[in-house]
């Protein structure tokens, strides 16, 4: 036995065993760890999932009613009943405040300066 304890090279054996062993089990633990951070990124995925699929059921439970159809084919296909007409607003350009102030070439305080001086006519 003493002879086991004294023999150089079945230190180093022991040594490489334990060597061994530290590695693979410091290398599954950081494996559980990539693992966990992976599930909880998944949990909080599902739970978003799930939250949309609520969202969309109830969308689609609102969308059986033949008023939210109407209403859903007027915006989005620009549809109409008979006897409907559809008014499209377009906004004049040049009575915008932004183009006259820059087509006057003044500043904002310029412009809100006069514009404060015809309030007072």
């Amino acid at each position: 036995m003493q002879w086991i304890k004294r023999s150089i090279l079945f230190n180093i054996f022991l040594f490489i065993i334990a060597a061994a062993v530290a590695y693979g089990s410091f290398y599954m633990v950081k494996q559980a760890v990539a693992l966990y951070r992976e599930s909880a990124g998944n949990r909080k995925k599902i739970e978003e999932l799930t939250q949309r699929k609520r969202e969309l059921e109830a969308y689609l439970e609102h969308l059986q009613t033949p008023g939210a159809i109407e209403q859903e084919a007027k915006e989005r296909f620009n549809l109409k009943l008979p006897g409907e007409q559809v008014v499209v607003v377009i906004a004049d350009k040049a009575s915008s405040t932004q183009d006259r102030i820059q087509k006057s070439g003044q500043g904002f305080w310029q412009w809100l300066a006069a514009w404060l001086a015809k309030l007072n006519l």
